[in-house]
């Protein structure tokens, strides 16, 4: 493979990427999506859009004579697609499919720059330290913070929840949401040394969250929904304090 190939292996993901949001996002109507959730697999504009695939990976690749990777992402990601057309589609199963392709997609890109062995460049780089201890910090982030903050509070949501007029449950889920991302944000903001940028957003969140609140039983709303953000942020920044110092250590 030339060297110039070889040179830029970053390039060559971003390039394999590209093609994989085009088709799969860009030239693939919602026609087409909606065919293949009533025909399944009988449906030929999913075999039209793994096509699609195929073409756009042999395009995007470099160099022409590269069969091989192309042929094999179209493949998997015909397979993955046939079978999430028997799946609900609902969100936590698009992000299952999309975790699939861009797996499969790492894979291939280690295998095409790697010259000892297919997949040696992409255990190398899952390998990194820095890159587990990111991981499981977006994780503690995401899920286990929610499970603390939710038991942390729970005697004042029983308190609340205990009177006849008091009504918080708002959209399903939603509370739990927010504090899901804005914990993702501030992680995010601290690991890129944007630390202006925390204030703005607790500052937006407390505009929404508390503009309208008075008109309603204000005082154990206003608490509870106070102290369940304030944990929330104060987990979130421990945590990307934590993370930095880790790897800075390393």
């Amino acid at each position: 493979m030339p060297d110039a190939y070889m040179s830029t292996p970053v390039f060559v993901l971003v390039r394999i990427l590209m093609a994989h949001v085009l088709a799969d996002f860009v030239f693939q109507p919602d026609a087409w999506i909606e065919d293949r959730a009533k025909r399944k697999a009988k449906s030929p504009y999913l075999y039209l859009h793994i096509l699609i695939v195929g073409l756009l990976t042999w395009l995007f690749i470099q160099p022409r004579y590269v069969f091989v990777a192309p042929l094999v992402i179209m493949m998997t990601h015909g397979a993955i697609d046939i079978f999430k057309t028997y799946l609900p589609d609902n969100t936590r199963n698009f992000l299952i499919d999309q975790f699939a392709h861009i797996l499969i997609i790492v894979l291939v890109w280690g295998a095409l720059i790697s010259d000892l062995h297919p997949f040696l460049y992409t255990i190398k780089l899952i390998a990194f330290p820095s890159l587990w201890i990111v991981l499981l910090s977006y994780i503690i982030a995401i899920w286990p913070a929610s499970f603390v903050i939710a038991k942390f509070t729970q005697k004042w949501r029983e308190d609340i929840d205990q009177a006849d007029d008091y009504d918080i449950s708002g959209l399903e889920d939603a509370g739990k949401w927010i504090g899901r991302i804005e914990r993702f944000l501030i992680l995010t903001l601290i690991l890129i040394n944007q630390y202006s940028a925390i204030g703005f957003l607790i500052a937006s969140k407390s505009i929404f969250r508390f503009s309208g609140i008075e008109k309603k039983q204000v005082r154990k709303e206003a608490e509870y929904i106070l102290i369940g953000t304030l944990i929330s942020f104060a987990l979130a920044i421990i945590l990307g304090l934590a993370t930095k110092y880790l790897l800075n250590a390393i």
